[in-house]
């Protein structure tokens, strides 16, 4: 698929991707198997292998209507942030929630807990 063509390597991924993204494209067909979409893909590596390249061709590939989620707000603004993301997805469905390095969330949320 022309929208990976960015990404080096990870062909495996790459295909489960197209797998994901013909599924979703092509809904009536699958759901006459007994397929159904996922309602979410996990992307889990180190800083900098190109998660986020990856997510974004597939969003892109997907041609659905995406809110992108990054830890950029304090705390409280941040999960309010989430939760209206999440909102406006089901308004506008079928749509894609983003939630990109989701790991400063968590990290930032494990320092205030040891301080």
């Amino acid at each position: 698929m022309k929208e990976f063509e960015q990404v080096i390597g990870y062909e495996d991924v790459k295909r489960e991707f197209e797998y994901v993204l013909d599924i979703m494209l092509n809904n009536e067909k699958y759901s006459k198997l007994g397929v159904k979409t996922p309602h979410g893909i996990l992307l889990n590596g180190n800083p900098g292998v190109g998660k986020t390249l990856m997510a974004s061709c597939f969003i892109n590939a997907s041609k659905r209507k995406c809110f992108t989620v990054r830890k950029d707000k304090p705390d409280r603004d941040f999960i309010k942030f989430i939760k209206q993301a999440f909102e406006e997805a089901v308004e506008n469905q079928p749509a894609i929630v983003f939630l990109d390095d989701m790991d400063k969330f968590a990290n930032e949320d494990a320092i205030h807990r040891n301080a």
